[in-house]
C-alpha cells in the first residue's frame, strides 16, 4: 500500500479522538511493513488501518507497557469483503542482528470469512512486553519469502463442518478472495475491555486453607508471586436457584490450569486457558455450599482475573421464572422451540442462547410466534444485553438474515398489553451470500461490510434500518451512493464518528435514492438505508474521482453549508427530488451584487435567499434552462442561498456572486421591497423606472423626493402595470387607475411627508417614464461635462496586519462645462472597516 498523505492522517486522527464512543487514535499502516523488522509501532487503545493487495501481508509492533497489562483488553478485526481475512498475535525472538526472526511464537489468531460482520475478542490479558500483531488475506500471490510467519494457513480458523466435497467452506472463501480487487481495506481495532481493579496486595492464598473468599456475581485481579492462588465461593439459598459462570482470565501465552472442587475436596471440573488465556465453567448449579478454584501454573508469578456471574436457569422447552432480569436469563439450546408466557404483569422474559461454529456459518431465523394475538416486542440481545435488534407488532415476529457471531446471544419478549402464551425457534435460514446484507445491522455498532465490488442486496423487515461500514483507502475523493428498490424511506451518510451529516428522505413511491458528491477522507464511513416491510433494495458505491475546485462537495446541507466567494461560479447537482444544495456568503459593507443561478437545460431550480437566517427572496423560476438572478446593493452581514429542484436533472448547475461597480445600479436596485430589508431605492437620474417585481415574491419600492407643496406626477406607460400603488408603506397606500387618454398614470404627492412609489407586476417587466410637470425635478439625459480622476500613492495593502493601514492618494474632479456645478463626495468600499 503506498504511503498516505500526511494531511488525510491527521484529519482522520482528529475525527476519531473527536466522540468518546470512538475514542481511540487512528493509525493509518505504512510499507514496508512485511516482516517483524519493518512492523509499524503501534500501542494500545488504537484503531488500525490498511489495505493489502494479492500476496500483501501487514505487520504492528504493538508494545504493551505496565499500566496496560493491568487492563483487559478487547480487539476487533473488520476483515477485508469477500476474503478471509487473518490477525495472528506473534511473539518473535530475533536474532543477534535485531533482524532476523530465530523463533515465532504463536499466541492467538482471529478471522473473519467474508469482511460482513467483524471478528470480536473481548476482555484479553497481555503481559508487559512487545507483540507482533500479524494481518493477512487468502487469496492472490503468495508473499515473499520470510514474511510467511503472517499468514496462518485456512485450516487453523473454523468456521464450521466441511461441506459435502471435503474441501469445506474455506475454497470457495479463496476463491471469492481471489476475485477481491488489487487493493481492500481492513481494520484491527484494540480498545480498552471490561474494567479490572487488581488487588496489589492480597492475602497469602497459596493452599486451600488460605483460599480467598469471593462473593458470587463479583470478580477479583491480582498478581500472583506463587504458582498456585486458591479461591473460595460460598453460595447461599438464593443464589443456589441460578446457576452461575466461573471465567477465569490469563495472559494470552501464558500457561494456567483451573480446578474446581467442592466443600469435600472432591474434583468438579478442570481445565487450561485455551488461545485466548480463558477458562470458562459454565453452567453451574451449586446447592447452598461453598466450592473452591484452584490456579496453577509451572512459572511464579502471573497476573490473573476471576470473574463470577449469575446466568439463570437452563431451560428445555419451557421458560422458568423468574427470567424478568438480564442476569436471570433462561439458557436455551433450541433443540426444540422455547415455550412461554407473557402478560401485563410480567412484563419481560430475558434467554440467552451460544452460538457455535456450524451456526455462526449460516444465516439463521429468530421467530416468534403467539396466541391470542397481541403486540409484543422481540429483541435480539447481545452477550452483555444490548439490545441488536427489535422489531414491534403481532406475532408472528421474524428477525431474518441473521448473521451470529461465535458466543453468547440472546434474545427478550416484553410489552405484552394481554396474556399470551408464546414460542420462540431460531431455524437454519441457509448459507450466506455474497454481496447479500445480513443481519442485525440495524446501528452503527453492528453495521455490515460493504462488499469488494460496493454493490450489495438487501431488504427490509419491518420498520427496517440498515447500516453499512465502506473503508476507503485511496486518495480522497468524490463518491456517490445509489439505493434501488421498494419501499425506500430514507438514505443517510454518517462519517466516521458516527455522526450523520447526510440524508435523503424518498418521496412516496420513489424507487431511486441517490447521495452525490460526497467528498470522502480516508478512514471509514458509514451508510444507513431504511425503509418499510417488504422491501427489497439494491446499494451501490462508486468513487468518482477528485472533485471540481468550484464544485458542491455533499454535505452541503443546512448544517454543511458550502463558500461561494465574490467573483466565483459553483457547480452542483440536484438529481434527486428531496435535494437541497445550501451555500453561503458574506458582505462587510452596503455591496452592489448580481447573482445568478443558471439551471441545467432540462432542470428548474427553485432558489431562495436568506439574510441571517430571514427569508429575504424566494426565486419563482420559469422554464427549464431559463436563469434567473437578482442584481442590487445589499446591506453586509450573512446570507444564505438554498437551492431544490423543482424539476430534477442528471446535469449540473451554475451558480455565481458577481461585484458589480458600486454606482451602476439599475433603476430596480434590490432589494427594494425584499423581505425583511425596509429599503426604497432612490429615483434615477432619467426619471425611467425599469424592471420586474415578483421574480423573487417581492416588491419594487421607489423613494419619492418630499415637496413643500402638492406636487402633480405624471407617470406614462405602454401599458397598465398591475398593483401600482402610493403611500407610506405597503399597509397605507393608494392603487392608482390607469388613464387610457394620457397613456399612464396622474397623481398629487401631498406636502411635507414622504411616500413610496410600490409595484407589484407579478413578474411581468414594466416601464413608467415620470414627469413632474411643475418642473419641480428635470430628468438628467446624458453625462455631466466633468471628468473625475483618483491616483493613489499604492495600488496593494499587507494583508492580517494588527494595526491600520493608510494610503494617501489624490482625487482630481475638472469642470469641462463652463457653467457651474455643485459636486458632492460619496465614497464606499467593499468592507466596513475602510474608511474614506
Amino acid at each position: 500500500m503506498p504511503d498516505l498523505a500526511v494531511p488525510s492522517i491527521v484529519l482522520l486522527a482528529g475525527a476519531l479522538a473527536g466522540s468518546a464512543a470512538w475514542a481511540q487514535p487512528g493509525f493509518f499502516e505504512s510499507e514496508p511493513n512485511d516482516i517483524p523488522a519493518d512492523a509499524n509501532a503501534v500501542a494500545g487503545p488504537v484503531a488500525i488501518y490498511g489495505a493489502m493487495p494479492p500476496g500483501d501481508q501487514d505487520g504492528f509492533l504493538l508494545t504493551v507497557s505496565d499500566d496496560d497489562a493491568r487492563k483487559l483488553w478487547d480487539f476487533e478485526l473488520t476483515g477485508i469483503p469477500g476474503a478471509l481475512t487473518i490477525a495472528d498475535l506473534l511473539r518473535v525472538k530475533y536474532a543477534d542482528n535485531g533482524r532476523d526472526v530465530e523463533a515465532v511464537e504463536p499466541l492467538m489468531k482471529m478471522g473473519t470469512r467474508d469482511g460482513l460482520t467483524p471478528s470480536i475478542h473481548r476482555n484479553q490479558l497481555l503481559e508487559p512486553g512487545e507483540y507482533i500483531v500479524g494481518i493477512a488475506h487468502v487469496g492472490g500471490d503468495e508473499p515473499e519469502q520470510g514474511g510467511g510467519m503472517f499468514r496462518p494457513p485456512v485450516s487453523s480458523l473454523s468456521f464450521g463442518e466441511a461441506d459435502d466435497t471435503g474441501t469445506g467452506a474455506d475454497a470457495s472463501n479463496q476463491a471469492a478472495a481471489e476475485q477481491s480487487p488489487d487493493s481492500q481495506a481492513y481494520r484491527f481495532v484494540i480498545s480498552e475491555g471490561r474494567a479490572l481493579n487488581v488487588s496489589p496486595t492480597p492475602a497469602p492464598h497459596a493452599t486451600q486453607a488460605d483460599a480467598l473468599d469471593i462473593r458470587p456475581g463479583y470478580g477479583f485481579a491480582t498478581f500472583d508471586s506463587e504458582k498456585s492462588a486458591w479461591y473460595g465461593f460460598t453460595f447461599d439459598e438464593n443464589m443456589a436457584l441460578q446457576r452461575w459462570d466461573i471465567e477465569i482470565r490469563a495472559p494470552i501465552g501464558r500457561e494456567l490450569t483451573a480446578r474446581l472442587l467442592d466443600s469435600d475436596g472432591a474434583e468438579l471440573e478442570r481445565s487450561s486457558v485455551d488461545s485466548h488465556g480463558s477458562i470458562l465453567f459454565a453452567d453451574l448449579a451449586p446447592g447452598p455450599t461453598t466450592w473452591y478454584l484452584e490456579l496453577t501454573t509451572p512459572e511464579p508469578g502471573f497476573i490473573h482475573a476471576v470473574n463470577t456471574e449469575a446466568v439463570g436457569q437452563r431451560v428445555a422447552g419451557e421458560e422458568a421464572e423468574p427470567n424478568g432480569q438480564r442476569a436471570l436469563a433462561n439458557r436455551v439450546d433450541f433443540s426444540q422451540p422455547v415455550t412461554g408466557r407473557i402478560g401485563p404483569d410480567d412484563t419481560d422474559d430475558y434467554f440467552v442462547f451460544t452460538v457455535d461454529d456450524a451456526m455462526a456459518d449460516q444465516l439463521t431465523t429468530l421467530r416468534l410466534d403467539a396466541a391470542p394475538a397481541g403486540n409484543v416486542r422481540f429483541c435480539l440481545l447481545t452477550a452483555d444485553g444490548t439490545e441488536a435488534q427489535c422489531r414491534d407488532g403481532t406475532a408472528p415476529i421474524e428477525l431474518p438474515d441473521l448473521l451470529l457471531g461465535v458466543g453468547d446471544w440472546g434474545f427478550s419478549v416484553s410489552r405484552a398489553p394481554i396474556a399470551m402464551e408464546y414460542s420462540v425457534a431460531l431455524k437454519a435460514q441457509g448459507p450466506v451470500e455474497r454481496g447479500a446484507e445480513a443481519e442485525p445491522n440495524d446501528s452503527i455498532a453492528f453495521a455490515d461490510g460493504m462488499p469488494s465490488n460496493f454493490r450489495v442486496k438487501g431488504r427490509f423487515s419491518g420498520e427496517d434500518a440498515d447500516f453499512y461500514e465502506l473503508l476507503v483507502t485511496d486518495e480522497a475523493q468524490l463518491w456517490r451512493f445509489q439505493v434501488i428498490g421498494e419501499e425506500i424511506f430514507e438514505v443517510g451518510y454518517y462519517d466516521g464518528d458516527g455522526d450523520q451529516k447526510a440524508t435523503l428522505r424518498a418521496q412516496a413511491g420513489q424507487r431511486r435514492v441517490r447521495l452525490d458528491d460526497l467528498f470522502l477522507l480516508p478512514g471509514r464511513h458509514y451508510l444507513r438505508v431504511q425503509g418499510h416491510d417488504g422491501g427489497e433494495y439494491t446499494l451501490l458505491a462508486r468513487a468518482v474521482g477528485p472533485p471540481n475546485p468550484n464544485g458542491e462537495l455533499e454535505p452541503n446541507d443546512a448544517f454543511n453549508k458550502q463558500r461561494l466567494a465574490i467573483g466565483q461560479t459553483r457547480i452542483g447537482l440536484l438529481a434527486d427530488p428531496t435535494d437541497v444544495d445550501y451555500y453561503r456568503f458574506f458582505l462587510g459593507n452596503w455591496d452592489h451584487i448580481r447573482l445568478t443561478v443558471q439551471p441545467p437545460p432540462d432542470g428548474i431550480v427553485d432558489p431562495d435567499i436568506r439574510w441571517y437566517g430571514q427569508a429575504l427572496g424566494d426565486g419563482q423560476p420559469g422554464a427549464a434552462g431559463e436563469p434567473i438572478s437578482v442584481e442590487g446593493i445589499f446591506p453586509p452581514g450573512d446570507y444564505d442561498v438554498v437551492l431544490q429542484p423543482r424539476q430534477v436533472s442528471d446535469a449540473e448547475y451554475m451558480l455565481s456572486l458577481e461585484r458589480l461597480p458600486r454606482f451602476s445600479c439599475p433603476a430596480d436596485c434590490e432589494p427594494n421591497g425584499m423581505g425583511e430589508i425596509y429599503r426604497a431605492a432612490p429615483l434615477p437620474l432619467d426619471l425611467v423606472l425599469e424592471g420586474r417585481a415578483g421574480e423573487w415574491r417581492d416588491r419594487d419600492d421607489y423613494e419619492l423626493p418630499v415637496f413643500e407643496a402638492p406636487t402633480e406626477l405624471v407617470m406614462r406607460s405602454a401599458a397598465p402595470v398591475a398593483g401600482l400603488s402610493i403611500g407610506r408603506d405597503a399597509r397605507s397606500r393608494d392603487y392608482l387607475q390607469y388613464d387610457m387618454a394620457l397613456g399612464g398614470y396622474r397623481t398629487t404627492l401631498p406636502p411635507g411627508e414622504a411616500r413610496r412609489l410600490m409595484i407589484d407586476s407579478g413578474s411581468e417587466p414594466y416601464r413608467l417614464e415620470l414627469e413632474f410637470p411643475g418642473g419641480e425635478i428635470r430628468p438628467v439625459a446624458g453625462a455631466l461635462e466633468a471628468e473625475l480622476s483618483l491616483d493613489l500613492s499604492a495600488d496593494t495593502v499587507s494583508a492580517y496586519r494588527t494595526h491600520g493601514q493608510r494610503v494617501a492618494g489624490e482625487l482630481g474632479l475638472v469642470n469641462t462645462s463652463g457653467a457651474e456645478l455643485r459636486a458632492e463626495l460619496e465614497a464606499v468600499t467593499s468592507d466596513y472597516r475602510w474608511r474614506v
